[in-house]
């Protein structure tokens, strides 16, 4: 008899025509009946399951007083009455009864729930952990963490993994409250939160923390802020890094339990958590390579897999990057040296970016992805090479378009040079602002890197030698004249002065930038008149196979593949990297329940990628366009659409910058994830 519910039920998800099976529908339950007996359930405990699963309860909703029958009783809203209610019990419910009213014998007394937040409680804690003053060492044994909070977010600097201030504070305290959790694990979320703010409040990464939000786009969990709180954004960034804590915990506790009983892992072990810096990788690997044995644990199969040591060593050099998404990692070690690894993808909020590129790059990517059509047999050599002449003629078109966007860069450059006096003035006000605003993010400072470019010393120099510069000017550098563009354009506005032509190049980009975009668009349309074949065979636009592959890549959907056996490593390790979005774990079985599919060839006989798309216009007129949208569809068997993702392009440094991209799930997806319908 199999006892992995969890399973029977994502079964049943496929067996019910809505795809979210319903407790309380009949027809559901029959069909449950059904998948039971199939999985060697005895009749008996069949009919006790289904008899729970009817089960009524008589509930008093702790606001209103009001008494009430239910079959799925919330504890945040109410309190239990009596348990295993009888017909006539509901009936009196119904009638108004109140609750003295109802034969309670056979209901347990609800034992008092500790307070969420105990003060004195935290205060013991954070001085075990921290030292009386509070400024004692973090738990983990990564020195990057610690100089993170001291020094803050510095693009490039060997402190800091790719990414900003947001995510880094999310990864490094999400790591600790995970050790917090392994000594103390009955905080509530509202403790472990109270004991983050006081660790990271004075800190340089803490002060970076700005325009936080606790995102739960179903559940609507969004967290609460004490009275009088110093800083809001710093405090629900560590009500994020908390529940990615416990997310983290909780999985670490579960596998642990799980390697304990099928391959006999020891019971005396220690957490160790680690980010994606070069230091901590280094560690990380060193951890590896000491291992006795390495196994993962995979939920949704409910077995543990041991992993070669060579493998996995190659696996956690590749973190963060390509198959390997993994930006931060949770490791428990027994007495004996055995190791079980757990990868995290940590979004600090469920409409976090999942993968980056640019219009250029993305045209490459295809090229890469033809042969690996060719390799799995799903394109041939003939239709792989059309594809590949597409492709060519696409990037050189785009690449030629885009290598003009540095000519407004430079027409910019010597429209500053002409100012003189009060003019000349304002423009080094706008360089000195522009230098600021770098320094307070911690992003890299494309001011200094210019006048050390240049090797001048004042920003009037500056001005100058980018007016000088022509035809070699970087990004960049572009990037700044851009930025003194917009603010010199918003200064004649608010005074209500004209916009000199050669200060206005908004017109060209806009042009230029709709140009190439369109090549994206023409370029998907002539390749879905070629024919490729999905995996089970069926007959497929390339230009669509092309586009599942894509979108397989950059929200990394081939993790919904089960493993073929216990030695196919690539999908065990692949499934193995779960997000944590705004602190909610989200796994392999929960983005294929989302998905509504099966596995990837499921998804791929029913994958498009429609044409609708939206161009996205400046803030300063709405007029010209910055960009577009393009949102991702499935189309299930039954011919309904179903929002899964958006990728976005935009020029990601400033107007006059080469088109970027990033992909992130669609807001139905989100939702599904924090516990919604698909």
């Amino acid at each position: 008899m199999s006892n992995n519910f969890d399973k029977i039920l994502n079964e049943l998800s496929y067996k019910v025509s809505s795809g979210i099976p319903d407790l309380t529908n009949e027809q559901h339950l029959m069909k449950l009946w059904d998948i039971l007996k199939e999985h060697n359930w005895n009749i008996d405990a069949r009919v006790e399951l289904l008899k729970n699963l009817n089960e009524v309860s008589i509930v008093k909703n702790k606001k209103s007083g009001n008494v009430y029958p239910v079959k799925k009783f919330k504890p945040q809203t109410q309190t239990i009455v009596k348990k295993d209610a009888t017909k006539d019990d509901v009936k009196k419910a119904q009638q108004g009864a109140g609750e003295d009213e109802f034969d309670t014998s056979d209901t347990p007394k609800e034992e008092p729930t500790d307070k969420k937040f105990d003060k004195e409680k935290v205060d013991k804690i954070q001085k075990e952990l921290y030292g009386e003053d509070g400024k004692g060492s973090l738990l983990q044994k990564s020195e990057t963490s610690q100089q993170a909070l001291d020094n803050g977010y510095k693009k490039g600097e060997p402190w800091v993994a790719p990414g900003n201030a947001g995510s880094n504070f999310n990864e490094n305290m999400s790591n600790e409250a995970s050790l917090i959790l392994e000594k103390y694990p009955d905080l509530s979320e509202e403790e472990l939160s109270e004991i983050l703010y006081r660790k990271t409040l004075d800190t340089a990464l803490g002060k970076q923390q700005k325009k936080t939000i606790v995102e739960s786009p179903n559940k609507n969990k969004k967290g609460s802020l004490p009275e009088g709180v110093e800083n809001k954004d710093l405090y629900k960034s560590n009500i994020i890094a908390a529940r990615s804590a416990k997310s983290k915990n909780d999985r670490a506790k579960m596998g642990k339990e799980k390697a304990t009983t099928q391959v006999g892992f020891g019971e005396d072990t220690t957490q160790d958590v680690f980010g994606g810096t070069e230091s901590d990788l280094k560690r990380l690997e060193g951890k590896v390579e000491n291992a006795n044995k390495i196994f993962v644990y995979d939920r949704e199969t409910d077995k543990v897999y041991e992993i070669p040591k060579d493998r996995m060593v190659e696996w956690v050099k590749s973190s963060g990057g390509g198959e390997n998404a993994a930006d931060t990692s949770v490791i428990t070690e027994d007495e004996n040296g055995n190791i079980i690894y757990d990868g995290w993808s940590d979004k600090k909020g469920f409409n976090d970016i999942q993968a980056n590129g640019t219009l250029f790059s993305d045209f490459t990517k295809k090229e890469n992805i033809a042969d690996k059509l060719v390799e799995s047999g799903n394109l041939d050599k003939n239709t792989a090479n059309q594809v590949k002449d597409i492709l060519s003629k696409s990037k050189d078109e785009v690449k030629r378009l885009e290598n003009q966007y540095k000519k407004t860069g430079i027409q910019l450059s010597k429209h500053f040079e002409s100012l003189k006096g009060e003019d000349r003035e304002r423009a080094i006000k706008h360089l000195e602002e522009q230098n600021k605003g770098y320094e307070e993010a911690g992003t890299t400072n494309h001011i200094q890197k210019a006048m050390k470019h240049y090797g001048v010393d004042s920003l009037d120099e500056l001005i100058t030698s980018m007016s000088k510069e022509g035809d070699k000017m970087s990004s960049d550098r572009i990037k700044i004249a851009s930025r003194m563009g917009t603010a010199e354009r918003k200064h004649l506005r608010d005074n209500n002065q004209d916009i000199p032509d050669n200060l206005d190049t908004r017109k060209v980009i806009s042009d230029l930038r709709e140009q190439a975009l369109g090549i994206q668009k023409k370029t998907t349309e002539e390749l879905n008149k070629l024919n490729g074949k999905t995996k089970s065979g069926k007959e497929k636009p390339v230009g669509d196979l092309m586009g599942f592959k894509e979108v397989t890549d950059d929200l990394h959907l081939d993790k919904i593949d089960e493993p073929k056996d216990d030695e196919d490593y690539d999908s065990i390790l692949k499934r193995n990297t779960e997000l944590a979005m705004a602190g909610e774990k989200v796994s392999s079985e929960d983005i294929k329940k989302c998905l509504g599919v099966k596995n990837t060839s499921d998804a791929q006989d029913n994958f498009k990628v429609l044409t609708e798309e939206r161009f996205t216009k400046d803030r300063e007129t709405n007029k010209f366009t910055t960009g577009k949208v393009v949102e991702i569809f499935a189309i299930d068997k039954e011919g309904k659409k179903k929002f899964i993702g958006v990728k976005t392009y935009r020029g990601k440094g400033g107007p006059d910058s080469k088109t970027s991209t990033t992909t992130q799930w669609s807001h139905n997806m989100q939702k599904c994830f924090d516990g919604g319908k698909s």
